[in-house]
């Protein structure tokens, strides 16, 4: 699909340029366009664009703006003008702002011609109102499945699966009673199930971190027991009861109540060559002692 952009300047303190605008505005609102008006950002309005055809992307589709292919520049050998495309709306209008307060004398911005295809396009494209998800042509069903296993959807947003034109797409009506119990029926069974590809594969990323953790914890396990269990037969109670394992590091830490007494971290250093994991040592006179 392609399109042709306009851009607008227009000084409405001069009659003429007022009427023009009026007679603009006018024009663009017969065709059933609301303008899009915005402050800060980039604007809208811009003349190297003006009368430039667009091509435009309809990927993703929306009721009243558009994205573009990458645009080239005006002349043959000048650069792109856009490399990853441009999102350009139907008609478009900057809030012009100097000192704290909105000049509205200026009116400057942009609008496209509206091909029969572009209106077309969006009358045949669906979309869920939850997601985003788009569908061309619609399914046979009237509401989004794409998105009723999502973790976040609740029973409260399902109006929101209606798929509707994206022409209407701000527009979705309450559920009735009878595509209620039926969506809620749906709805159960998504999540609790979990039928759907997505659904599987996060029922397989759930189970591969439940497995991760079992697997962690019981090799932390086991390196604490096996730890402590050496600590306690070369070292006796005392010093076992001021070590501790630190899981997230795998590493113990001899000292960790009461920093190691001088009189005791000679023995304490001739022994500790034979223990089998990392370690540090918090000693009264030289501080903190590590290994590798």
């Amino acid at each position: 699909m392609k399109t042709i952009y306009h851009a607008y300047h227009f000084d409405t303190s001069n009659l003429e340029q007022r009427q023009a605008y009026h007679d603009l505005c006018a024009r663009l609102e017969a065709r059933g366009s609301r303008c899009f008006k915005s402050w800060g950002g980039n604007s809208h309005h811009d003349d190297r664009l003006n009368g430039v055809e667009l091509t435009l992307d309809a990927t993703h589709l929306f009721s009243d703006q558009w994205s573009t292919m990458p645009v080239m520049g005006v002349e043959p050998a000048g650069p792109p003008l856009s490399v990853n495309g441009l999102r350009v709306f139907d008609w478009a209008e900057d809030s012009i702002w100097y000192g704290g307060r909105e000049n509205t004398t200026l009116k400057q911005g942009h609008y496209l011609d509206l091909t029969q295809e572009m209106l077309d396009a969006r009358v045949s494209r669906y979309a869920c109102g939850y997601c985003g998800t788009q569908y061309d042509p619609k399914p046979t069903y009237d509401f989004c499945h794409a998105c009723l296993d999502g973790p976040h959807l609740k029973s409260t947003d399902l109006y929101m699966l209606r798929l509707v034109p994206v022409t209407l797409d701000e527009y979705r009506r309450p559920l009735d009673d009878a595509e209620r119990a039926t969506l809620l029926a749906e709805y159960r069974e998504a999540q609790l199930q979990g039928t759907s590809n997505r659904a599987i594969a996060r029922i397989a990323r759930i189970r591969d971190d439940i497995n991760k953790k079992y697997t962690k914890a019981i090799n932390g396990a086991g390196t604490e027991h096996e730890g402590m269990t050496w600590v306690l037969d070369h070292f006796g109670p005392t010093l076992c009861e001021n070590c501790i394992y630190y899981p997230h590091s795998a590493r113990f830490h001899f000292g960790w109540r009461e920093p190691i007494d001088d009189e005791l971290l000679s023995r304490v250093l001739d022994g500790i060559s034979e223990f089998p994991f990392p370690y540090d040592i918090t000693s009264k006179s030289r501080g903190k002692i590590g290994s590798a």
